[in-house]
């Protein structure tokens, strides 16, 4: 009765208090230690009254923890506090060589009983026996359920209670002891235990290397500059979508670092497309296959989708959408052990870490190379359309940008990124391409970050400025209204692009990321200004008949209806956080929605 009303009072409090407040921490501690005396006046286990309050307050309200980052982890000061009283009760036991030798069989008993408990467990689990023995290692304490047993032995009996206790007690302490100072912490030994080498011996490699040394060319003969690739075959108006995704803990739904586990996993599931590593690993990517319309992209998306979350599960980590993580803090990112990743770290630096960013990039199939260098800057009037409709990244660091597409700055950053040279034909593109070759900037057409780019090894071009939306339906539909787009201009060929396009592309980019739907939008060619929102409504009726050839109207509907509400997913995201008041629990949500549940 008592962890009910706890649960309850916990409940309204968390209700009309900012839940990162030190006064709503104050309240809540005040209401646990009121709940255990009333407990112990009753006669009842105050710990047990706690714990019992604690269990139902997570099934009445099931948010993450919050707790202010002024006063540490609440798990780091229970630890501290357990630690207290523990030590004070272990300095007064009675120690003999009997005592000393129980206390050591039962530390050395109860980890063999983890680090086996563990391996037998590993089967399917997705982590390598390295893993597992570091995992074993921390779980080792027995702490808070072990010293609440140990409390109700010594209230119970007052006689058998205190020998239970000078053994039991010295045995917690040194089980924490040991777990405290082993290297790989309880959240963090999976992903330690995976890095080379040996993880308590040494720091990863990246932080041992002098960063403020520029990455030296090769001292080698110069090697003729490589050239442009013929522009592949593909089929005109086929559909390619990779979204980049977040994996976040179910605890505190911070960035996890479970990439590698993941990948694991999903390697032996039989699925469309790809899944493939990202720069930093708490990233992951998904990608079609070759599509023919945004119907199939979105069959593709959730077979994929639905693969990700039962192997994120099986890790009791959650899978999120969003072109920004809202308060993952860039240094604590680790980057992807692959050999470019490596090597953009050594160059970029930081950046490299803050380039733990989310988006979508669809590709559409051209029938020619001057045909996609043609599609590619009349595609480039819409980028303001595309950033709004899926600007999902409104939060960075913990704080509300402004932004509705906070994403896209962090991009800004790089050299290479930015427009394409404007040129109609892949001749000229590959005399650009061959002089910047000749410099030593650039070695491959992965070296341009730019907004949109040809692929020649895929014949397409590659749309980069959509955030990754909340949902794969989103993600889809906005797949349907690039291609939509394709086949109006193929079909119609409704103008011709011109240089003087872009005098205003770089601010149409920023308002659109800035103000997302309610932006202004200036026609490149007339001057005209007007709300972005009726340019996009204009343009999705405009491509409708387009749209039902290809059967995109859906998808066309779900855009349309969008816009005319002045509603993308960064406006549900500061909505949700209006409401709950607490970060952490935004991404709870928008788990829950990626995985095509409503979120409660």
């Amino acid at each position: 009765m008592v962890g009910a009303l706890l649960a309850l009072l916990l409940r309204s409090a968390f209700r009309f208090m900012s839940p990162t407040s030190e006064n709503t921490s104050i309240v809540m501690i005040t209401l646990i230690a009121a709940a255990a005396a009333l407990a112990a006046h009753f006669g009842g286990s105050a710990p047990l009254a706690a714990l019992l309050g604690g269990l139902l307050l997570k099934q009445l309200h099931p948010r993450p923890w919050a707790w202010p980052r002024q006063l540490g982890t609440a798990a780091s000061l229970l630890t501290m506090l357990m630690f207290v009283l523990v030590s004070v009760v272990a300095a007064q036991a009675d120690w003999n060589p009997a005592v000393v030798g129980l206390v050591a069989a039962l530390v050395i008993t109860r980890g063999v009983a983890k680090l086996c408990g563990i391996s037998l467990a590993n089967w399917g689990s997705g982590t390598n026996w390295r893993q597992a023995f570091w995992v074993g290692c921390t779980m080792a304490p027995m702490s808070s359920v072990a010293l609440l047993m140990v409390s109700q032995f010594v209230a119970s009996s007052l006689t058998l209670g205190p020998r239970i206790a000078s053994i039991a007690l010295p045995a917690i302490l040194l089980m924490e002891i040991r777990a405290r100072s082993s290297p790989p912490s309880r959240s963090t030994a999976p992903a330690k235990a995976s890095s080379r080498g040996c993880p308590w011996a040494r720091p990863p490699p990246e932080s041992c290397v002098d960063k403020r040394i520029e990455p030296q060319l090769n001292s080698q003969p110069a090697e003729p500059p490589p050239e442009l690739e013929p522009f592949g075959h593909s089929e005109a108006l086929t559909l390619g979508v990779e979204l980049e995704l977040q994996l976040v803990n179910t605890h505190d739904y911070d960035l996890a670092p479970y990439s590698a586990e993941m990948l694991r996993l999903m390697e032996k599931i039989p699925l469309p497309g790809t899944v493939v590593p990202e720069m930093t690993s708490s990233m992951i990517e998904i990608a079609t296959g070759i599509c023919h319309s945004s119907s199939e992209v979105l069959g593709q998306l959730s077979q994929l989708r639905d693969a990700l979350v039962r192997c994120a599960d099986k890790l009791n980590i959650a899978i999120a959408g969003g072109g920004t993580h809202p308060f993952q803090q860039w240094h604590e990112q680790r980057i992807y052990d692959r050999p470019r990743f490596r090597q953009l770290s050594e160059l970029y630096g930081y950046l490299s870490k803050q380039f733990t960013i989310f988006g979508q990039h669809v590709h559409i199939g051209c029938p020619d190379a001057d045909s996609a260098l043609l599609m590619l800057h009349r595609m480039s009037r819409y980028i303001p359309h595309f950033i709004a409709l899926s600007a999902s990244s409104p939060f960075v660091q913990g704080q509300d940008t402004q932004f509705d597409s906070a994403r896209l700055n962090s991009v800004f950053a790089f050299p290479m990124s930015g427009r394409a040279p404007f040129t109609l034909s892949w001749d000229a593109f590959g005399e650009f391409f061959a002089k910047t070759t000749r410099t030593g900037v650039v070695k491959s057409m992965k070296d341009f970050y730019w907004d949109i780019r040809p692929k020649p090894e895929y014949g397409t071009i590659e749309i980069r400025v959509f955030d990754t939306p909340l949902t794969v339906e989103r993600a889809a539909a906005l797949s349907g209204f690039v291609q939509s787009l394709a086949a109006w201009f193929l079909k119609e060929q409704p103008f011709v692009p011109q240089e003087d396009d872009y005098m205003v592309y770089t601010y149409n980019r920023f308002r659109a990321c800035r103000f997302g739907l309610e932006a202004v939008y200036v026609e490149p060619a007339t001057g005209q200004h007007l709300p972005l929102r009726e340019h996009i409504v204009a343009t999705l009726d405009r491509i409708a008949p387009h749209a039902q050839d290809l059967g995109a109207a859906a998808a066309i509907d779900m855009l349309r209806g969008s816009a005319d509400r002045g509603a993308n997913d960064a406006r549900w995201l500061r909505e949700t956080v209006s409401r709950e008041r607490l970060l952490a629990e935004m991404v709870r949500q928008g788990a829950e929605r990626f995985r095509g549940r409503g979120a409660r």
